[in-house]
């Protein structure tokens, strides 16, 4: 159930930012003189093209696939795919922001570029902060046996991909943790 938890942190997240994407375009379109632009076939400056439609698609809809494999990878995939995405995604908006700054943008726009770092710059966290049992859990579905089915409690020992039983009681009736062959 945790790591659904964090599975669901690290997909909302990725919503957010796709949603401050859309918002920030709505605020753009409401500049003075954008539309007219938009008509003569230029937005910001650059030719609208296939190209620039295509770039715009893609990266409109990259966070939103970003959300649904944050919710179906499973371990390591997942997490390394969340934190190196959160940290590029967080410096590109980050620089997005500066220049956007001194652009002169409106405020709102301001904040709304802010919330996307902020929200990326989350994703990176949170993926940093991947709980390690999600880790073991995923390789003992991946060719492992089963956990014991007794009452103790299990910690990890820092970056071991092994179990301890907390209690001696556990030790009873508890099914080997070596890999199957």
């Amino acid at each position: 159930m945790e790591l659904l938890r964090w599975k669901t942190r690290l997909a909302a997240l990725w919503i957010m930012w796709a949603m401050a994407m859309s918002v920030f375009m709505v605020l753009s379109f409401m500049r003075d003189g954008v539309i007219e632009e938009i008509i003569s076939g230029k937005f910001g400056g650059m030719k609208i093209g296939e190209g620039l439609l295509l770039w715009f698609g893609a990266y409109w809809f990259v966070p939103w696939i970003l959300a649904f494999l944050s919710l179906t990878l499973k371990g390591s995939a997942n997490r390394w795919m969340n934190f190196i995405l959160g940290i590029f995604f967080t410096i590109g908006l980050g620089s997005g922001l500066i220049v956007q700054a001194v652009k002169g943008q409106p405020i709102a726009i301001l904040i709304d570029y802010l919330l996307g770092v902020v929200a990326t710059a989350l994703i990176a966290w949170y993926a940093g902060k991947w709980p390690r049992q999600a880790a073991l859990i995923n390789s003992y579905s991946a060719g492992y046996e089963a956990l014991p089915t007794c009452s103790s409690t299990y910690f990890m020992a820092g970056w071991s991909a092994f179990m301890v039983p907390f209690s001696p009681s556990c030790s009873s009736g508890a099914r080997s943790h070596s890999r199957i062959s």
